[in-house]
């Protein structure tokens, strides 16, 4: 039990007893109105009423590397010279990253239980109920499309195709891509390939053919130092298979939250637009089980893995169509500008600057390694960072106030909401 899960069965029950008290007049600066149930009154209810406490797991946050900013500016001259000696358009400038969505709200790394008790049990720990999710982002303000990795090796481990209340086959008519690893919910050699292959190739062809670019135009994949995308097998696959068009470039180690536009400006908006999205179903769910006759006592969240996982193509859907609605173009835009080092950012007008060319040319001796990819070495590994506690806003958080947030950059402190959301 979380505070998120809470306050979705909390929701439940007061939309079904009483919904009338459960907001205040609409805030005028914002599109929503301001719910009374905060998940900081939530979680006062709970420690005042229940006697419950909050219990939680602690990693250290990841640091900038020392040399951060001369890391960051050798990798953005590398941009330059690469836009302007290879002729790139702006579509086909992109970024990917993947994030971990946990299915249950709030994570599983916490649950609230009574005071003072030792053993603290965590139901569903050992069976994680989450996936991996690969946002991919273009300079020109789109999101291309998202790869879903499940754990598994047959069918049966993706979403229904024969569930009604399932729309992956919508979203495959998307663009979308499920897929499979054998041995986790991660990304893989194999699941990366089938990304480049069944989503990145594709929407080359579609940019082509859109802004009339010669068949040969070229892509830049930018993203992280992870070992899968650095290893010899990938570069050597990428070599046998699509030297003619695809450029990789590689975020420097330890800079993803300062310089990786999907870190800096979407995930967080996409993950909270999936949390809210989960929400919904939750606390409907919660409305069933009162409708059936069950007291608030024994209502129970739905945990089993098969029916979250056949709601995710619809959560996954809606939020990339919620970032790809024209008023969202400036979102994607600004997660690129606000990869700031130096005088210089990653939006396409930095890029292709005079000033930059002609200081690139200054500082030549210094970038040359850069181009090599040197700038690479020493990645991170994904697999820790999937399993790090990411950053979770209340559900009580609209998704208008989180995007003003998310626009002023990478945070190093917590963003701080106006009064009335925390």
């Amino acid at each position: 039990m979380n505070a998120s899960i809470a306050t979705h069965i909390l929701l439940g029950i007061i939309q079904s007893k009483c919904p009338q008290i459960l907001f205040q007049p609409r805030n005028p600066k914002h599109s929503q109105d301001t719910p009374v149930l905060s998940i900081w009154k939530v979680r006062d209810f709970l420690r005042r009423e229940l006697n419950w406490t909050v219990r939680w797991s602690t990693k250290a946050g990841q640091k900038l590397p020392v040399s951060w900013e001369e890391l960051c500016e050798k990798t953005f001259f590398q941009f330059v010279t690469t836009i302007l000696k290879e002729d790139i358009h702006q579509s086909l400038l992109i970024n990917l990253d993947q994030t971990g969505i946990i299915l249950i709200p709030g994570g599983t790394q916490r649950t609230y239980d009574e005071k003072g008790i030792h053993q603290v049990a965590l139901h569903g720990k050992e069976e994680k109920r989450a996936f991996t999710v690969v946002l991919i982002t273009s300079a020109n303000g789109s999101v291309l499309s998202v790869q879903a990795v499940w754990k598994g090796k047959s069918e049966r481990s993706l979403p229904s195709l024969a569930v009604d209340k399932s729309r992956r086959t919508e979203a495959e008519s998307a663009g979308f891509r499920f897929v499979l690893n054998a041995k986790n919910h991660w990304s893989n050699l194999d699941t990366m390939q089938q990304l480049i292959t069944n989503i990145i190739l594709p929407y080359r062809q579609r940019m082509i053919t859109k802004y009339h670019l010669s068949s040969m135009a070229k892509v830049i994949l930018y993203w992280d130092c992870w070992k899968v995308h650095w290893s010899e097998a990938m570069r050597n696959w990428v070599k046998e298979n699509y030297s003619s068009w695809l450029i990789l470039i590689f975020v420097p180690a330890g800079c993803t939250g300062v310089f990786q536009p999907c870190d800096v400006g979407l995930q967080r908006v996409f993950k909270h637009h999936i949390q809210l999205a989960a929400g919904e179903f939750f606390v409907e769910e919660v409305k069933k089980q009162l409708d059936r006759g069950n007291t608030p006592e024994e209502i129970r969240i739905c945990d089993k893995i098969g029916p979250l996982r056949n709601q995710t193509p619809g959560w996954l859907l809606d939020s990339v169509n919620y970032l790809n609605h024209p008023d969202r173009e400036q979102l994607h835009l600004k997660a690129w500008k606000n990869c700031k080092v130096k005088n210089w950012n990653l939006s396409w007008e930095s890029l292709t600057t005079g000033e930059a060319g002609r200081s690139f040319w200054r500082l030549l001796s210094e970038i040359r390694s850069a181009i090599t990819g040197d700038n690479a070495v020493g990645g991170n590994d994904l697999e820790s960072e999937q399993e790090s506690e990411n950053i979770i806003d209340g559900d009580d958080v609209p998704l208008d106030v989180l995007e003003e947030a998310v626009h002023h950059g990478p945070h190093r402190e917590p963003v701080v909401f106006p009064t009335g959301y925390r």
